[in-house]
């Protein structure tokens, strides 16, 4: 919930559906979100996430990471 509680409002159902569908099929996730700065900036984040499974195969989280792509989206978005 507190990964999920920094993504942007709007952008939350579909953060939450690539870990389910990461969680059900196995298969990574690549998304691009918004995160809220606390000075009111919105970021743009590449993220992604791959399952983990314990000795016995059963999922006992995600690992991932994010990359900042703000700059990039703006000049996506100028084009």
């Amino acid at each position: 919930d507190e990964y999920f509680a920094r993504i942007h409002p709007d952008d939350r159902a579909l953060a939450r559906a690539a870990a389910v569908r990461t969680v059900t099929t196995g298969e990574p996730y690549a998304i691009h979100v918004r995160v809220p700065m606390a000075d009111g900036t919105l970021r743009h984040v590449h993220a992604r996430a791959r399952v983990v499974r314990d000795a016995d195969g059963r999922v006992v989280g995600l690992a991932g990471s994010g990359q900042d792509v703000t700059e990039r989206r703006a000049a996506e978005l100028a084009l």
